[in-house]
């Protein structure tokens, strides 16, 4: 899986264009694409703005010497590359087990342009997998029942002996529901409870690079 993690995070490197503002995902094989990407500014010099979806792609970033601005200052992102638990034939993703779920979504939501990255094991139907719910602090038991209503078999996210808190502050309930058949009815009603910030269920991306032990390949039609 490293090597399908380091193919994908490679060839992701390969579509980004000079001049332009690129989002940063959160995860270990958008880390790689991160240190790729440092290598190359540095070696042809290129002009590139970078937003993160994380504090800890933030560090990241600023250590490998790429320029992070602050995501209220940019008006457009044309590039964002991260990766995903899931990727279902829908080009569908589950993401969020990284923690960053809702700064990841609101980078897809506004890149013009939205790449995902994974190695082989990633790409599968949504049986039986954990779809991260960020809710708010105040009221997170109320909604963790509310989503056991829903069918889910529910944990909140632990950080050894506690509650672990995401960069908005808030807490997040890894959730499963079976098999998912229809992801955006599912991410409709999670929208629907009162406390969920944000889900784990994302909508289609550009692309999907697929890394595996002898290279890449490309679900969608490309970019």
């Amino acid at each position: 899986m490293e090597n399908g993690k380091i193919n994908a995070a490679k060839e992701a490197v390969k579509y980004i264009k000079n001049n332009k503002v690129v989002g940063l995902g959160t995860g270990s094989t958008s880390s790689l694409f991160i240190r790729f990407l440092a290598e190359r500014v540095r070696n042809e010099g290129l002009n590139l703005v970078f937003v993160a979806s994380s504090k800890e792609s933030e560090r990241l970033a600023a250590e490998n010497g790429l320029r992070v601005s602050d995501f209220n200052e940019i008006r457009k992102v044309d590039v964002y590359v991260d990766g995903a638990d899931a990727v279902n034939s829908k080009l569908e993703l589950v993401k969020g087990l990284g923690g960053a779920l809702t700064r990841e979504k609101v980078l897809a939501y506004k890149a013009r342009k939205f790449i995902c990255i994974v190695d082989e094991s990633k790409v599968r139907e949504f049986r039986d997998v954990v779809v991260p719910v960020e809710v708010l602090q105040f009221n997170y038991k109320q909604v963790t029942e509310q989503l056991i209503r829903l069918g889910a078999t529910c944990s909140v996210r632990m950080k050894g002996d506690v509650i672990y808190v995401t960069d908005n502050g808030n807490y997040i309930v890894d959730s499963k529901f079976g098999e998912i058949q229809n992801p955006k009815k599912l991410e409709k009603k999670l929208k629907l409870v009162p406390g969920v910030v944000e889900s784990g269920i994302f909508g289609k991306v550009s692309v999907v690079i697929v890394g595996n032990e002898n290279g890449v390949r490309i679900m969608g039609r490309g970019l």
